[in-house]
């Protein structure tokens, strides 16, 4: 049996941030676009995305399998600096993404 293509982008994310080097804080800005996850390893896929708080509906997650959509919303989430977001997600019947929070982990951070 032939494997899937398999595809998964964010919609609606925030690209771009700010940078105030006085307070050492970083801030999403308006712009906003649909980001494509890099497949890291078999139905593995990640993305590096700008601290942001994102409200239930106005962001999606896309997995296209075979050319067919499936779509799902996340919930009211902060994507806060330097932590590592983890999400299963499930199809429904309903042809729908369910989208399972996973893990929440720093990044491995080194004095420099």
């Amino acid at each position: 049996m032939a494997s899937k293509t398999v595809k998964i982008r964010l919609g609606n994310i925030c690209y771009e941030m700010s940078y105030n080097l006085n307070a050492n804080t970083f801030v999403a800005t308006d712009k906003k676009s649909d980001i494509e996850m890099g497949e890291t390893s078999t139905n593995h896929f990640e993305a590096i995305v700008v601290p942001q708080t994102i409200i239930l509906g106005e962001s999606t997650v896309v997995v296209t399998i075979d050319g067919k959509d499936y779509t799902g919303y996340f919930e009211d989430i902060v994507f806060r600096s330097g932590k590592d977001y983890n999400y299963q997600l499930e199809s429904t019947p309903e042809d729908n993404i369910v989208i399972l929070q996973g893990d929440i982990n720093p990044w491995d951070t080194e004095d420099m």
